[in-house]
């Protein structure tokens, strides 16, 4: 074979590599969006089937986005069900927002699954956004006093230090607000946006329930306040 048909065949060996290549991907890819949209169409049969033939139950699409949030926002019940039963389901595996499939239940007041995660192991107070935020901004009174009495932490954090009191009032669920408050949340909080809860229900000219938050929040750090003698202590 001389040099010229030497290097045509070779380029054909690399572009007939490259089309199989191709080839392989994109039908991996056709089976992995098959794969989510049989989760988001709450085909339990179906993605059984796939995992059986070896799909990872905690894939995540191309946004980010875990099976099992997945399952949880589009209420498949039946997938939901079916991804907790398997042995490495990752039960708090984060979307690409930070959000965790028992903090999707909470947003969809779901207690039957909210309860049923944490008998799975998931973690109530897991650092980031919580269940406690999502059910707060949500407006979920009865499931928002739920988690308080399964201790969930009241003033949680989130990435940006931002609490469920503030995510409620930021989404003017005032009725939320107030059982927070009763229950004892840190009005006098605020937020890597400099933001309190306050500041936040002064946006929709919640006056009278702003008002009150700052004379809360007045009472809530005299009461708190750490002595100076402590904070000198603690240096």
């Amino acid at each position: 074979m001389n040099l010229i048909n030497y290097f045509k065949s070779l380029a054909f060996s690399v572009i007939l590599g490259t089309l199989l290549s191709v080839s392989v991907q994109s039908a991996h890819a056709g089976v992995f969006e098959d794969f989510f949209e049989a989760v988001r169409q709450n085909k339990a049969d179906e993605v059984a089937r796939m995992l059986r033939n070896g799909m990872d139950a905690n894939g995540v699409n191309e946004q980010g986005t875990p099976a099992l949030i997945m399952a949880v926002t589009h209420k498949s019940d039946a997938v939901v069900t079916l991804l907790l039963a398997q042995r490495r389901i990752n039960i708090d595996a984060a979307g690409p927002a930070g959000e965790t499939a028992i903090a999707v239940a909470a947003w969809n007041n779901r207690k039957d699954w909210v309860d049923l995660f944490v008998q799975k192991g998931s973690q109530i107070n897991r650092p980031g956004w919580t269940a406690l935020h999502y059910a707060a901004a949500a407006g979920h009174k009865d499931l928002v006093k739920h988690l308080l009495e399964q201790s969930a932490y009241i003033d949680a954090h989130s990435p940006n230090k931002t609490t469920p009191l503030m995510m409620a009032a930021r989404e003017r669920q005032t009725d939320v607000v107030k059982l927070l408050l009763e229950e004892g949340a840190d009005p006098s909080q605020v937020n890597e946006s400099g933001l309190s809860a306050a500041d936040y229900l002064d946006r929709h000219k919640e006056a009278s329930l702003a008002k009150e938050l700052r004379e809360r929040a007045v009472e809530f750090s005299r009461k708190y306040a750490i002595p100076a003698e402590k904070k000198d202590a603690a240096k």
